[in-house]
């Protein structure tokens, strides 16, 4: 695996750059994304119930496309909930994905998330090593996602000559 090109996944899965990410983030303004996609991944045929605007679904909800809402955007309840286009769903087909910045000296991690039904494949190893091929000179900073699954990319990434930072979980 270690001759694959990181941009290809074994023929089923690909790493793409998806443009900006849609997510608001409070630190940063030019956040990319980094995902891996699938001509097998499905989109949900399921509306997302929740209780919030579309706003604070986008917040919380990665996957759906379409999300119920029983608050408009000012806050105020509803007469009656309806189905609203989720504003940060993940584009069709993706699997995973990470939210990245470039800030000159190193390259910053926001986020990353992988559908639940995805998990341990790999996934986010892939988007990890893909971000580090495209950045051979820089270094990463995970900045504070707090997961074991990142603190073993961070070590591995260590192994390999890498500069990495950032939160360890506890």
């Amino acid at each position: 695996m270690a001759d694959e090109d990181p941009g290809h996944l074994g023929g089923q899965f690909d790493v793409v750059h998806q443009g900006r990410s849609p997510l608001s983030y409070n630190r940063g303004y030019d956040i990319q994304r980094l995902a891996v996609v699938s001509p097998d991944v499905t989109t949900p045929d399921v509306v997302t119930r929740r209780t919030g605007s579309a706003k604070s679904v986008a917040e919380t909800d990665y996957w759906n496309p379409k999300v119920e809402v029983h608050r408009g955007n000012t806050g105020k309840p509803l007469k009656s909930p309806k189905v609203v286009d989720n504003p940060s769903a993940a584009a069709p087909g993706t699997a995973s994905f990470m939210d990245f910045e470039d800030l000159g000296s190193e390259v910053y991690v926001h986020y990353m998330n992988t559908r639940t039904d995805q998990r341990n494949q790999g996934l986010g190893n892939r988007l990890m090593d893909h971000l580090a091929g495209q950045f051979p000179d820089k270094d990463i900073n995970l900045g504070q996602i707090e997961s074991s699954h990142v603190q073993n990319m961070q070590r591995r990434l260590q192994q390999q000559g890498r500069t990495v930072r950032g939160k360890t979980p506890r």
